[in-house]
């Protein structure tokens, strides 16, 4: 059963992809900074993304041990 956390970064995912109406807005969402930011954070808690799809984002991961990065 999914957890509270694991809900909270679907409906993140889904606020993320909507675009903005104004043209002004949408150019700076195009740059993709917060999927970016939500992409960096989520390294460092207990729900990582895997896998996540919306309307315009696809997020593939894989878990690596720290010891095996260089």
């Amino acid at each position: 059963m999914p957890s509270y956390e694991h809900k909270q970064l679907v409906e993140q995912i889904v606020r993320l992809d909507t675009p903005p109406s104004d043209p002004v807005k949408f150019s700076k969402w195009i740059e993709a900074e917060q999927h970016l930011a939500l992409l960096s954070t989520n390294t460092n808690v207990k729900e990582i993304i895997v896998y996540g799809a919306g309307e315009y984002s696809f997020i593939h991961s894989i878990v690596v041990p720290n010891k095996l990065l260089s």
